[in-house]
């Protein structure tokens, strides 16, 4: 499993604006204390839209699966995490219902 920084780009507070920034793969946006602490502040942003997710957006793409919603934040590098949910869906790791095949 990867390691995550503990943020990758930063919330502009003058522009209310977040910055994305290069790790891994793209330039994204992640805030690792947001997600584990499950607020409702964001804590991914995709590099090709300003979509954004919080925990409890990565809980419901990953069907109520903590496990699995803790896979998709450690694994995205700058796609959506609904990308990478059927992208495991393709690959058969996981079924429709967001359980890890074994």
């Amino acid at each position: 499993m990867q390691v995550v920084e503990k943020t990758v780009g930063y919330y502009n507070k003058t522009t209310g604006k977040y910055v994305k920034d290069f790790s891994g793969q793209g330039f994204f946006y992640m805030d690792y204390d947001a997600f584990t602490n499950k607020t409702d502040e964001v804590c991914y942003i995709p590099e090709l839209f300003d979509t954004k997710y919080t925990y409890a957006d990565f809980m419901t793409i990953a069907k109520g699966n903590a496990n699995l919603a803790w896979y998709l934040f450690t694994t995205v590098d700058w796609q959506s995490p609904e990308t990478l949910f059927n992208d495991l869906l393709i690959d058969e790791e996981i079924d429709e219902g967001g359980n890890f095949i074994k």
